[in-house]
């Protein structure tokens, strides 16, 4: 899961943005410690088979994080791959947009 704010909204925000980050957090937390009763839950939601979720729900990482080098060099990996099936025609720099250090 993304949260996504422009700059200017965070900067005017950051108590709401830190309590999001933080509601996540714990959204998070309750799927981690109970994946059947989310798996329950998103039935409900989504009217899919929670069995259809289980695995899904029990085999993600449900930490809340900041974005790595890591993931900017699979961001850039999957930029080439858009690029090259001309899916997008230039490559935006989601460097400039995308905030990389502390959540919360």
């Amino acid at each position: 899961m993304w949260l996504t704010a422009s700059g200017t909204w965070l900067d005017g925000h950051k108590d709401a943005a830190k309590a999001a980050v933080a509601a996540l957090a714990e959204v998070n937390a309750q799927i981690a410690a109970d994946p059947q009763k989310a798996a329950t839950e998103f039935q409900a939601i989504t009217k899919l088979p929670a069995a259809d979720t289980i695995d899904f729900l029990k085999t993600t990482n449900w930490a809340v994080r900041p974005f790595t080098d890591k993931d900017y060099q699979g961001f850039d990996k999957i930029l080439e791959f858009l690029t090259a099936q001309k899916i997008v025609t230039t490559k935006p720099d989601f460097r400039t947009a995308m905030a990389k250090g502390k959540v919360n």
